[in-house]
Formats: C-alpha cells, sequence, structure tokens
C-alpha cells in the first residue's frame, strides 16, 4: 500500500509540473531582420522541472557554447532620418495619400514615399523662399505657412512628385500656426491675433477685426467653436460655423501652454509646467474645467515639461522635455489609456499617422513607430527617474552620486541619492556648486569653491561627516578616483593622491602635461592623459625613481585629429578606449604602455562622449544618436568589437550607470531614464536541439532584442523576443 501511495505520489508529481511546464509556457512574439534565415525553430517561455524560469530555445546552432544576450526593447522603430541638420529643422509632416510631406525650416517642403523602407530618398524638393511652420492637406491641396517672411502658400499635390506653386498671400506681423476648416483657413499670428483667409488664399478678416483679440499662439477647434490662445494663457472662442469674426474671452489659464488641440469632446491643454487638462466645450462657447474624479470625459496627468500634443484619431500623443513622449489611447466618453512611451526621437514638433503608422517629426528628424505594437509593457518602456539635469555618475555603497549641471552651464549641484528600494532614487544630501566629485576608500571627495578640497565620509542616513578640508587647487578642471588613489587636473598639471580614511590625503607625484587635459586614467604605474583637441594620448610612468616620465605617446592620423575633441577614456584588458566627439570612438592597444599602437577604430555617427564597461559590455553615450553597446567579448573577422545595439532616448545622454540590473541614463537637465540593463545568459542543459537557458530571478517582463553567438564569436541570432511575468 505505501508502495503504490509513493508511485501514485511521484506520478502525481510528475503530471503536476508537466502541466507547469505546460500552462507556464508562452510562445515569443519572434521578428528578425529582412533577409536573415531563421536560425532558430522557436523561442518559449518555459519553467525547467525545478520550477525555475527561463527561455526554451530550438533551432540550428544550439549547444552548450551558445552564448546568449538580452537588449531591453521599447517600442520598435523605423529610423527613417538619422538627423534633420544637415537642411535644417524639421517643423511639420502631413500625410498625402501615399506621400509624407514634411517642412524643413529654411529649406522648404520635402516629399518622402512612406511605403520605401527606409525612407531615405527626397522624392520631391520645393522651395518656398522662407521658414516653413506648419503644413495642413486638405484634397489634392497642401497649404503651407511661412513665418519669415510672413506667408501662406497654396500648393497642387495632384502629382506629389511635382508639387506646384498656385498662389501665394503676404502676411504681416508673425504668423505661427495654419488651422484649415470646412468654410476657410484661420492663422494665428503672434504679434497681431489671428487671420481669416478663404481657400482661395482671399483675406476675409484681419487681426484688426478681431476685436481684444491681440496675440494668435495655438489653435484648436471643437464643435461649432475655434479656440485661439495666447502666450500668456488667455483662450478666446468663435463660433465659425457662422463665419463670425466676434470673439470673446472664455479663459485665462494659469501656466503657458504648450499643446493645444480638440475635438468633438472638448479641448485637450498641455501646460509648460507638465500638466495635461481637459476641458467641456459649453454651447455658447465657452470653457468648464472637467473635475480630476470623473475619469469618464477627463483626466490630469503629470509630465515632465510640457512641449507638445497633437490629437490623432483616437490617439492622444503627449511630448515633454524629460519624458519623450507618452501615447494614450482615448476612448469614446475622453478616458485616457496609457499605450507607452516612446522615447528615440528628441523632442517632438509634429505627428500624423496613415495606416496604423505613427510618423513623427522632432530634433531628431523623422521617425516612424507601428502602432500595431501597443501598448507596450510599461516594464520594458524606459522609465524617468527623479533625477533631473544629472551629467556623470558615481556609486558609493548604497548611494548614487549625481553632478548636475543647471542655469547654461554657469552653476553646478552634487547629489548624493539613495537607492532605497530596486529602481527608486532618494535625495539624500546635496552641494552647490562643485567644481569635482570623487568617491575612494568609502568617502567622498568634493571640491568645492574656488581651490577648496574637502572629504566627507557618508553614514548609513547619508548624512555627510567631514573629515578633513585642503585648500590650493585652483584652477582645478576634472578629478576621478581610482582604488585607493584619486588624481586631479590643476592648471595643465595631473596631480595623484593617496586617499586617507579620516585625515588630509597625501601627494604622491605631479604630471606636467602643459596642455589642456581632457581625461586621465590610472592603471597601476601608468597614468594616461588624453588632451582636449587632437586627441593625442601620453603616458606617464609615476612610480620612476627621480619623478614622472613620459614613456610614450599617441597622435591620431590625419584627418582626425583636425577635428577630433577628446571626451573620456575606458580601459578593458589590454586595450584603452578613447571617445573622440565627432570623430568617433578609438580603440588603442597597451599591452605594452611603453610603445601603445591603434588597435581600431570606430566612426561614429554622433558625438560620443562617457563611456563605461560593465561586464564586458562598453557604454558609449552619444550626444546625437543615444547610447552605443559595444560588446567587447565578441570579435569579428576584422578584429573589431561588435556593435551589438544601440537605444535611443528623447535627450542628449552624457553618462550611464549599472546598478542592480538597472541602466541608468543621465540626460542633462532633460532628466535621468532607467531601463534594463543588458543580460549575458547561457544555456544550463541541452536535450537534442534544444537549449533551456535560465532568466534572471529579478528579471523585468516586456520585450527584448535577442542576439546569440556561437564558440567563435559569430552572430548567428537577432530577434526581438516578448517575455511576460509569470512569476
Amino acid at each position: 500500500m505505501v508502495k503504490r501511495t509513493k508511485i501514485a505520489f511521484f506520478v502525481f508529481l510528475g503530471v503536476y509540473l508537466l502541466g507547469v511546464a505546460v500552462t507556464a509556457m508562452a510562445l515569443i512574439v519572434t521578428s528578425r531582420p529582412p533577409g536573415e534565415p531563421p536560425r532558430f525553430h522557436s523561442v518559449e517561455v518555459a519553467r525547467n522541472a525545478f520550477g525555475r524560469l527561463g527561455l526554451k530555445v530550438a533551432g540550428q546552432g544550439v549547444s552548450a557554447d551558445l552564448k546568449l544576450m538580452l537588449l531591453a526593447d521599447t517600442i520598435s522603430s523605423d529610423r527613417l532620418l538619422a538627423t534633420s541638420l544637415d537642411r535644417g529643422y524639421m517643423f511639420d509632416v502631413e500625410v498625402a495619400g501615399d506621400y509624407l510631406m514634411v517642412a524643413r525650416a529654411s529649406y522648404g517642403l520635402e516629399v518622402y514615399n512612406r511605403h520605401r523602407k527606409p525612407i531615405l530618398a527626397v522624392e520631391a524638393h520645393l522651395d518656398l523662399g522662407g521658414r516653413v511652420v506648419d503644413l495642413e492637406v486638405a484634397g489634392d491641396t497642401l497649404y503651407a505657412l511661412l513665418s519669415d517672411p510672413g506667408k501662406l502658400v497654396k500648393i497642387s499635390i495632384k502629382d506629389p512628385l511635382r508639387p506646384v506653386i498656385l498662389k501665394e498671400l503676404e502676411l504681416s506681423g508673425a504668423p505661427l500656426e495654419l488651422m484649415v476648416l470646412e468654410q476657410a483657413l484661420y492663422v494665428a499670428d503672434v504679434k497681431q491675433g489671428l487671420w481669416q483667409v478663404s481657400p482661395d488664399l482671399e483675406v476675409l478678416a484681419s487681426p484688426e477685426q478681431f476685436a481684444g483679440l491681440d496675440c494668435g499662439w495655438k489653435l484648436a477647434a471643437s464643435g461649432d467653436y475655434l479656440f485661439v490662445t495666447a502666450l500668456d494663457g488667455r483662450i478666446w472662442s468663435l463660433e465659425v460655423s457662422q463665419g463670425w469674426t466676434r470673439s470673446k474671452l472664455v479663459a485665462t489659464l494659469a501656466d503657458r501652454v504648450t499643446g493645444f488641440d480638440g475635438d468633438r469632446s472638448g479641448l485637450q491643454v498641455q501646460y509648460q509646467g507638465g500638466q495635461l487638462q481637459f476641458f467641456h466645450v459649453t454651447p455658447d462657447g465657452y470653457l468648464k474645467a472637467t473635475t480630476a474624479t470623473s475619469l469618464s470625459t477627463s483626466k490630469l496627468h503629470a509630465h515632465g515639461a510640457g512641449v507638445y500634443l497633437e490629437r490623432e484619431g483616437r490617439l492622444l500623443v503627449v511630448s515633454d522635455a524629460s519624458r519623450g513622449a507618452t501615447i494614450y489611447h482615448r476612448d469614446s466618453v475622453g478616458a485616457l489609456t496609457p499605450q507607452g512611451n516612446v522615447l528615440q526621437a528628441g523632442i517632438f514638433s509634429s505627428v500624423a499617422v496613415a495606416d496604423d503608422v505613427l510618423y513623427a517629426t522632432s530634433s531628431r528628424g523623422l521617425t516612424s513607430w507601428s502602432l500595431e505594437d501597443l501598448p507596450i509593457n510599461s516594464a520594458t518602456a524606459a522609465s524617468v527617474v527623479a533625477l533631473a539635469h544629472a551629467y556623470s555618475f558615481d556609486r558609493l555603497d548604497n548611494f548614487l552620486i549625481a553632478r548636475s549641471q543647471l542655469n547654461n552651464n554657469d552653476f553646478f549641484n552634487f547629489q548624493l541619492l539613495g537607492l532605497e528600494q530596486k529602481g527608486q532614487l532618494a535625495k539624500m544630501h546635496s552641494i552647490d556648486d562643485p567644481l569635482g566629485v570623487a568617491v575612494s576608500d568609502n568617502h567622498l571627495w568634493v571640491a568645492n569653491g574656488s581651490d577648496k578640497l574637502e572629504g566627507f565620509h557618508v553614514l548609513s542616513d547619508g548624512t555627510l561627516e567631514p573629515c578633513w578640508q585642503t585648500s590650493g587647487h585652483a584652477g582645478l578642471k576634472h578629478m576621478a578616483s581610482f582604488g585607493d588613489h584619486v588624481l586631479l587636473s590643476v592648471n595643465q598639471e595631473v596631480l595623484i593622491y593617496a586617499s586617507a580614511a579620516h585625515s588630509e590625503p597625501k601627494l604622491l607625484a605631479r604630471l606636467p602635461v602643459q596642455e589642456r587635459i581632457a581625461d586621465f586614467l590610472l592603471d597601476d604605474n601608468y597614468v594616461y592623459v588624453t588632451l582636449e583637441v587632437g586627441g593625442e594620448v601620453v603616458v606617464f610612468d609615476w612610480s620612476i625613481e627621480g619623478g614622472p616620465k613620459v614613456v610614450s605617446r599617441y597622435r591620431l592620423p590625419d584627418p582626425l585629429r583636425e577635428f577630433a575633441l577628446t571626451r573620456r577614456m575606458c580601459k578593458y584588458k589590454n586595450r584603452l578606449f578613447v571617445s573622440l566627439g565627432n570623430a568617433g570612438l578609438l580603440a588603442l592597444d597597451v599591452s605594452e604602455p611603453t610603445d601603445i599602437r591603434q588597435s581600431f577604430y570606430l566612426d561614429t555617427p554622433g558625438f560620443s562622449s562617457y563611456l563605461r564597461e560593465y561586464d564586458g559590455v562598453l557604454y558609449v553615450a552619444d550626444h546625437f544618436s543615444g547610447v552605443r553597446l559595444i560588446d567587447l567579448e565578441k570579435i569579428d573577422e576584422t578584429g573589431v568589437p561588435r556593435v551589438i545595439g544601440s537605444f535611443q532616448t528623447a535627450f542628449d545622454p552624457h553618462d550611464t550607470a549599472l546598478i542592480d540590473g538597472d541602466l541608468y541614463v543621465a540626460g542633462g537637465v532633460r532628466g535621468t531614464v532607467r531601463m534594463p540593463a543588458p543580460m549575458r545568459l547561457a544555456p544550463e542543459s541541452i536535450d537534442g536541439g534544444e537549449a533551456f537557458v535560465p532568466l534572471p530571478r529579478d528579471y523585468h517582463p516586456g520585450r527584448y532584442r535577442l542576439l546569440a553567438y556561437s564558440a567563435a564569436g559569430h552572430l548567428v541570432e537577432n530577434m526581438l523576443v516578448t517575455i511576460p511575468s509569470l512569476n
């Protein structure tokens, strides 16, 4: 009886575990670059016999030597134009059939075929002779508004590839925004107010005829009414269905309006401070703010610094300076459901939707996203943490140290933030105007004031306990710690100090560089110094009797030397990596410091700045193109490490920090983003052509890019996977 009971128990246990594996198994949504042959037949999330969650991978090349990496992914984007700097800022985008009409600041009108992948070629161009600020499509007619000189242009786009100017209307003042309604066109003028124009560009009403309406900033329509807002928050309404020019002041808002749009249900207003407010339009054209508790008609959302709002059908796109853009779905009664964050495209200036594709012009150019990817898992979408203005990071035990830069680079601020919970930052202490910050021997070094250097012991509650103070460091530009040493650049010299726990540090050496210093790095007996201009690297041996001595120099070859602006260095094994600003990324072989040689060079597309290495991955913060990830363990046939991916942010990234599986990206005045850090994975068991790859126990559910490498380091798979929460 006991034996039968045991057999029944184990049968039950086996069936139970099998059932758990089957029910927990979720097919991962995958995709790979066009033209790439499939190598993995299937990738699934499953639990093994011990209940551990992982990836079940089956396909070609599956072996115990397989190495995998997961990179966090947000909304999939098709980067259309890498930058808009070459032909001016993009102000507006409109869809006209199969084509995109793009306003290019002073360059004019550009036409793109939106079905090309990627969209790189300009199909047509029309010089409009001024600064284009707004476009509106009405059938086979395109209206373009120019602010300098002020004029309205009517363009035939019957053949989108051959746009023809039909008529022009000169407008005095400072026209800024255009709205096309059934009866007429309306132009908001910042200096004068409002223009009413016929579809054939005949002036129906000049600003003088709109009594009291002295400033036109933004336009929105709801029902029978047109609403005009001024820079100071005043809002007027006009009953346009009757063609009237009588305007009335219907609201005075407390904050400047940066986003303004409307539909049948009312007005959506975004304030400069970041709030999103909804208003109901009364039958007589007045506005009634809906209550925050009435979710059927309104919601109040906080955004960091509101800069843009636009409605496209049921989608409401809200952009701000610190979070990029948030996409909401708005149902028939006005309730909002967040659909995810878009962080790849900079600060928005315009959006358009066609065939489930969202197009956006921004400070980064023209970008598109597939709306089929919505909603986005909030755990995977990058989030902004409570840390603004950060430019560089350091770590001390359970604290994150951020150096911030405020007021147009004239004022610096140091913040000590406690990591209370995973991913949560709590401000513990701050010091105004530090010239430099470094962490050594569990102590905090702060260059504070004109020539003062202070040491602090950081207590467990975040309190700073003064330990020592010294002076004589006028001219300090940069400081950093390396183990129990702290290096400072002062007046074209590098000073090397030995860290002391509670006493004044001891000066060990002075390195006379005699040129402007960009960065330095201490490695045993050698100090590597990069010069700010020209990308030159100087190597000192500071252990020699008689004082430090230059043992080698590396000079960039022409023409790189002419425009290289050296930023930061990072060392990994026998390679020294140097970011050269807009000149790219340089790698030097320093296996023999007295004879350094170039290992390889990467021509990065933007402006490379801070370099950080975590777990064999080099993070390159690029001011123009986001954060680039280079796997230093995977070398291609030419001897160059693989660029395994990159992600764009809504700001210009300056520095990165990896803390407890979270990657923090400092974006200066536009905020700090937190997202899951890359994860290196390896098979735990192989059964035939299948491998079980355990996931970290604290993984973030969401969408990732899965990269797989063979034992030889060759990339054998690159695909998108969605990992659900099964805990």
